[in-house]
């Protein structure tokens, strides 16, 4: 599945002048707007200090991991499920 991520490690300056902090603005949408473990939509705008995302890699590592994270929630296993029996019956 493809998906977009875009970052923006320093999206606001007054997060810097008020709390000392810079903001990072992190926009993750798959192609089509398929569901993503992380959103029903396709489609999610986070927000968070950049140092959470700067202690991964790269923001495509934090993104995967927080794909893995949300794919063991009982949402999205319950979603599954569904989109899984909706197929089977769809072959008859």
């Amino acid at each position: 599945m493809e998906i977009e991520i875009r970052y923006n490690p320093d999206y606001s300056e007054a997060t810097k002048k008020i709390g000392g902090f810079c903001l990072a603005h992190l926009q993750v949408a798959s192609k089509n707007r398929v569901p993503l473990p992380m959103t029903e939509t396709g489609y999610r705008s986070h927000f968070t200090a950049a140092k959470n995302i700067e202690d991964f890699a790269s923001p495509i590592d934090f993104v995967k991991a927080w794909l893995a994270e949300s794919e063991q929630s009982k949402e999205w296993k319950a979603h599954l499920k569904t989109v899984k029996e909706q197929s089977q019956l769809s072959l008859f």
